[in-house]
């Protein structure tokens, strides 16, 4: 149960960090210097690390392990390895189901707004319906 409420901090700061509009610039920027080739190796990986989610949440758990003393399984310097990639599988299982429930969200909210141009006649422009998220899971029938 610690590894599953330990992972939402790490989910949730990862995910701010590299994803939400709060700190747009400073992502921006930092994409910048990771898409200069003329700066050092070491310095593109490190500000690729703070726009990458995946690549965050790794430091993420390593610091929040340490900080909270987190173990996992074993009482030495393996339980503190087990229990940050743990931390951190976990972690990106959360974003990765956030990142799904956003999508789907975003494609309902669409084809709410599409019912209503359709039923205020305002589309004419000829666009047809949004297909449905199941659309694309559901086989297509030979005949």
């Amino acid at each position: 149960m610690d590894l599953f409420l330990l992972a939402i901090p790490v989910a949730v700061i990862s995910w701010a960090i590299a994803k939400e509009e709060v700190v747009r610039e400073c992502r921006e920027w930092l994409q910048n210097q990771h898409k200069n080739t003329n700066n050092f190796l070491l310095w593109r990986k490190f500000c690729f690390m703070w726009t990458c989610e995946y690549c965050l949440s790794l430091y993420i758990s390593i610091f929040w392990v340490w900080f909270t003393g987190y173990q996992l399984m074993l009482t030495d310097f393996r339980g503190y390895v087990i229990a940050t990639f743990a931390v951190q599988g976990v972690a990106v299982a959360y974003m990765s189901v956030y990142n799904l429930l956003r999508v789907d969200i975003r494609l309902e909210q669409k084809r709410a707004d599409h019912v209503d141009r359709l039923e205020s006649g305002g589309d004419k422009d000829g666009h047809q319906e949004p297909p449905s998220p199941r659309a694309r899971l559901e086989p297509r029938s030979r005949y």
